[in-house]
This record gives C-alpha cells, structure tokens and sequence, in this order.
C-alpha cells in the first residue's frame, strides 16, 4: 500500500505558504494608522490632514506598482518581482525607523512603500492564478488570500499598537516581517519564468478594458466601497483618542477583533458567494453603512469595534468575489492588466479617501469624527441600495457580470 505524501513535504503547500506570506504583509503601509494621534502630539504645528498623508500617500504612489506589472511581466518572473518588492518594503521601514525625528523623510519614505504595496495587492492573484488551474482549488486559494490579508492586518495592527505604545515610532519595526517573506518566497515559490508575449500588449488591454462599460462598473464600486472602508484606517485613531476612548493599543486591538472575525468569514466566502452571486459587492455596501451608523450615533470603543467588525467581514466577501470574477479572465495578460486597473481605482478611492470624507464632514456636520463615520453611513447605504436597482435589472436583462469583448 502507498504511503500517503505528507502536507508539509508537498510543493504546492510550500507554494501556499509563500503566496500567502506577500499577503501578510500586504497592507504594511498602514502600520502608522495606529498612530496617527500621537504622531500629531510628535510634530506639534503640523496639521492633522498632513499627519494623515503618511498613510494616504502610499494609496497614490501604489498605481506605479500596480501599472508596472503587466510590463515587469514581459522581463522578469513573478517570483523575482515579489522579491523586490518584498525588499524595498524592507527598506522603507527601516529606514522610517532610523528616521522618525523628520516628517520630511517620513512622507517620502511613506511614497516609495505605495510601490511595493501596489506590486502586492496586484501579484497574489496573478501568483494563485498561476499555481493552480480554474477550479475548486483555486476559488479556495483566492479565499485564503483574503483572510490571510487579514491575519496580516491583525499581526501589524495589534502589535504595531503595542510598539507604539512604548514609543510611536517603534511602530515600524513590524515591516521587519517583510524579511521573512522574502525568504519564503526566495526558498519556497517555484520561477515559472517569464510570461509568453501576447498579441496585445498592456496599453492594448487598458484601451480595451476602458472601453468596457461593466468593467468600468465593476471597478469603479469595488473602488468607492473601500474607500468608505478607508475611513477606519484615516480616522479611528483620531475617534478613539480624540474622545478619550483608549490610547494606540485600542486602535490595534480594534483591528485586531476586526481581523480575526474576518479572516472566518473569508474562509466560508466560497460557499456565501453561491448565494449571494453578483449582489455581493451591493451587499457589502449595505451591511458597512449599518455598522458605520454606531460609531456615527454613539461615541463608544463598543460602538467602533462593532462597526469595525461588521466592515472587515463584509469586506471578506467582497474582496474574494472581486478577484474571483478577474480570475475567470482567460487571457494572462488581460487578466494581469485587468487587476492592475482594478486596483488603480481601488487606490485612488483610497487615496482620496481621507480628503473626501472630511470635506463631507464639513459641509453637512462639523467635521468631527463622529460626523465623518455618519456621512460614509448615509453614503454607503444609498449607494448600496442602489447598486441592487442596478444589478437586479441587469440580471433580469441575462447581463454578465463582467464582459469584455475581444
């Protein structure tokens, strides 16, 4: 009788690892979110919206690395890509850490980690893609991705607050897990070499992708909902602290609550999608601007976590529906091209982000906190209910939810 290989003698779990290990530390530019308040108390004079850039900066400088993919394919491998992004993530963080007395320095260096997050936030996909063909293994993989996305979160969030508890700028020492990520991807990710060249090149695909109305929908709202998500990242700090409801560690455990219920629901996201189908990201919308509503009302930490929860775990669902459609895009390069401007939408909502909903806030309120998390309620839930108008009639016209002709 054969023996049974074990899991951990069997490539494609060491491939798993690997993959995931870029989704760990995939949202390491937000590390300084957790402390955005005593970043404030550190540079006295600067105003609180410059303070915010560190975190909003890198959503902008990230479309270099998201639209640098389709091209870096055609020279280098996936492998070596993540690499050097895992690398210059690296560098960023230590650098910020020697650096902390300059916010100069801090902005800047917060610029140049937008690259290495775009290549992450872009690379997974096309990496999961890449190992395994369509199918149950690979929905499952891509659901993985999500929740380790989220796990990572947890880790950096939590212990990031930690760090910054005892000093602020200590924060940064958890982008050293970049250097283990490295490693993981160095000794245990296959080179599958370099893409094979296609009749059209990525400005052909972007020409094409631009044209497509449902691609452009598609985009666009997986854009706008995590904009509104954003909102935790660019002002729970200043919630938590500016009301006297905890210090930075409350900000990461907050997150860290967050991550952990999501990181479950991402793993049944496979099974809720059969449901939910093309009304997820409209679900999403709805199920966030009930959650932004307790924190929008109430000036409580329950009421923070509560809607905090509530976003990163229909966030879990959303994600994975997202890249699940982008996946079935047959055409390698399409498909790295259509993720790219996927997520070139997603990180100008993100960047804008901060800037928008305060200027919302001042206009309809008076530009507190507590009115930037009521104004992104309101928001989400109209857009929310709208987007099930839009595919409920798109549905009953047999539309597809994603359609690009050749």
């Amino acid at each position: 009788m054969p023996q049974q290989q074990s899991i951990f003698r069997s490539k494609s779990f060491w491939e798993k690892i690997a993959i995931y290990s870029i989704c760990i530390v995939d949202l390491a530019y937000v590390i300084p979110s957790v402390a955005i308040a005593e970043m404030v108390l550190a540079f006295p004079g600067v105003a609180r919206e410059t303070i915010m850039m560190c975190i909003s900066i890198p959503c902008l400088t990230a479309l270099l690395g998201i639209n640098l993919i389709p091209a870096l394919q055609s020279r280098f491998s996936l492998k070596k890509i993540s690499m050097a992004a895992l690398l210059l993530s690296l560098c960023c963080g230590m650098l910020s850490l020697l650096c902390h007395n300059s916010l100069p320095v801090l902005l800047i260096l917060s610029g140049v980690q937008g690259v290495p997050y775009g290549v992450f936030c872009t690379i997974y996909p096309l990496l999961t893609a890449a190992a395994f063909p369509e199918g149950p293994e690979r929905a499952k993989t891509i659901a993985n991705c999500v929740a380790m996305v989220q796990i990572g979160r947890l880790v950096l969030l939590y212990f990031g607050g930690l760090l910054a508890d005892i000093a602020w700028y200590l924060m940064y020492l958890m982008f050293a897990l970049n250097g283990v990520a490295f490693l993981l991807i160095l000794f245990c990710l296959p080179d599958r070499g370099i893409a094979p060249p296609k009749k059209k090149g990525s400005a052909g695909c972007y020409a094409q992708l631009l044209k497509s109305p449902s691609f452009l929908y598609f985009g666009i709202t997986a854009g706008v909902f995590l904009m509104f998500y954003y909102v935790f990242s660019t002002h729970g700090s200043l919630y938590i602290q500016g009301y006297n409801l905890g210090d930075p560690s409350t900000t990461g455990t907050s997150n860290a609550i967050a991550s952990i219920l999501s990181v479950f629901t991402a793993l049944l996201s496979t099974k809720v999608y059969r449901y939910t189908r093309r009304y997820t990201t409209a679900l999403a919308f709805l199920g966030m601007g009930l959650g932004l509503l307790m924190p929008g009302t109430t000036k409580a930490v329950w009421a923070f976590i509560a809607s905090m929860a509530i976003a990163s775990i229909v966030k879990s669902q959303q994600m994975p529906a997202v890249a699940r459609t982008l996946a079935h895009i047959e055409d390698e390069r399409m498909r790295a091209s259509a993720m790219a401007l996927k997520e070139t939408f997603v990180n100008i909502c993100y960047f804008i982000s901060g800037t928008v909903t305060s200027a919302l806030s001042r206009w309809f309120g008076d530009g507190s906190p507590q009115t930037v998390f009521l104004i992104c309620a309101i928001g989400t839930l109209l857009i929310g209910a709208a987007m099930v108008c839009v595919e409920a009639y798109r549905d009953k016209k047999g539309l597809p939810v994603l359609s690009i002709k050749e």
